[in-house]
């Protein structure tokens, strides 16, 4: 559809997307989506619209109002705005930006892990999200994904945002301490591959940092940071995550369940399942 607002090109296009019932209980949507070229002293202010909205500016700058903090944007990078709460964005000189208006039942929670991953109530990722001018040409040509399809590239967009915090946060750690190695390689994700794949062995603290390149302060430090728990912590979970499958679908005895997981005691194996699942493993077996 073609524009008729004051201060953006008539060149300007957007289209209206409804979701079926399907997608409003459990996917990301589009509410709309579209291609504005913004001209000077365009202002917007609004309480709300409840969505998220993924910007892309592609030339030019603007400066997003949200939370009471302002942020500009600069070609090249996209913000993600809360339009769920008061928010407005403006320019002197214009902008040409693509954007998206997203919702869905997760996409509150997307924001809220987002925004305190940045540290900001307006995330900036500084290139263009994947999917973005896939999803906005398809809608221009009539061509418009499955619901399904289109979760997924928002999903992906989401995750470009996630991605990009993580390799951000490991370069800004990098520089500020002297006894790290390693390349840019995501070493908290390798380390949770690793352990994933070696769990019934013994696996230390020690091994494992050296297996990120890091030192062991600042491997425990960052795991912790990236899991929400310790090296050890997250050992333990694999193992009782597996001891629960085994449970449930299998005829194995607890002892043979508690050595198949990596624990080497089953009397340990039977507290520490308690202490973390609140029953105990014969009890669940049978929930």
């Amino acid at each position: 559809m073609k524009v008729n607002e004051p201060l953006v090109k008539p060149s300007s296009e957007y289209f209206i997307y409804t979701p079926t019932q399907e997608a409003l209980s459990c996917l990301l949507y589009p509410i709309c989506i579209g291609h504005f070229t913004y001209c000077p002293g365009y202002v917007l202010n609004r309480k709300s619209y409840d969505s998220l909205l993924i910007m892309h500016v592609k030339s030019g700058s603007c400066t997003v109002h949200a939370s009471g903090t302002d942020t500009v944007v600069s070609a090249g990078s996209t913000v993600l705005i809360n339009c769920y709460e008061a928010h407005g964005y403006e320019s002197v000189d214009g902008w040409e930006a693509d954007w998206l208006h997203i919702d869905g039942t997760a996409a509150p929670k997307y924001y809220d892990f987002l925004s305190k991953k940045y540290g900001c109530a307006a995330p900036v990722l500084d290139r263009e999200p994947s999917g973005l001018a896939t999803l906005i040409t398809a809608f221009a040509n009539g061509n418009i994904p499955a619901e399904v399809s289109m979760s997924m590239l928002i999903t992906g967009m989401l995750a470009d945002f996630a991605n990009s915090e993580n390799d951000a946060d490991r370069r800004n750690d990098l520089e500020r301490t002297d006894d790290l190695s390693g390349s840019g390689n995501d070493a908290i994700s390798s380390v949770t591959g690793y352990i994933t794949s070696h769990f019934t062995e013994e696996l230390s603290v020690d091994e494992l940092a050296s297996l990120a390149g890091l030192s062991r302060f600042y491997f425990i430090r960052l795991f912790k940071k990236r899991t929400g728990c310790t090296p050890h912590e997250y050992l333990v979970n694999t193992r009782l995550n597996h001891a629960k499958y085994l449970l449930k679908n299998t005829n194995l005895t607890i002892k043979e369940i508690c050595f198949a997981s990596g624990f080497a005691d089953e009397s340990r194996f039977c507290t520490c399942f308690r202490d973390c699942v609140g029953v105990r493993p014969s009890e669940y077996r049978v929930l």
